[in-house]
């Protein structure tokens, strides 16, 4: 196990929902660029009641990958899925991303070279064509989490 990080402990929390063609290769990725490069690690899936069989296909995970899948009783939204991801995580360095097989998760080391410790990693594609509403809603999370978390986005 190389650590290729200026940190030595990571949470990543996935926000999931009907990503069953693609939970497996983002897992695998994930498992791949960053979990097995850092000793204290772990993945939290939250999985958003699915219309499709995601939820199946991440049981196999829970008992091979150290992985701690999240599921309420009911839809919980984008918003109230990050909320319970950051609940559970028990490191100081989180990560959180969308699955979808949305990013490259081996520009991750880039990404975070210049982080030491006690911050939120969170990327975004680039070029990225989104619309005014999910402008605003991407501005309007970043507030919240710097409101109540006190924490530092980048």
């Amino acid at each position: 196990m190389t650590n290729t990080f200026n940190f030595n402990e990571l949470s990543i929390i996935v926000l999931v929902y009907n990503e069953s063609k693609s939970i497996d290769k983002d897992i695998n990725n994930l498992k791949k660029h960053i979990l097995d490069r850092l000793e204290k690690s772990e993945l939290i899936i939250v999985e958003d009641h699915s219309k499709d069989d995601t939820f199946e296909i991440l049981k196999k995970y829970h008992e091979n990958v150290k992985v701690e899948i999240i599921r309420g009783k009911q839809r919980l939204g984008y918003k109230q899925s990050l909320i319970e991801g950051l609940k559970k995580a028990k490191y100081k360095n989180i990560f959180f991303t969308e699955s979808g097989c949305k990013y490259d998760f081996s520009e991750f080391i880039n990404f975070s070279k210049n982080y030491n410790s006690n911050k939120i990693f969170s990327g975004f594609r680039s070029p990225r064509y989104d619309g005014l509403n999910r402008k605003i809603l991407t501005y309007g999370l970043n507030f919240f989490i710097r409101i109540f978390f006190k924490f530092k986005i980048f």
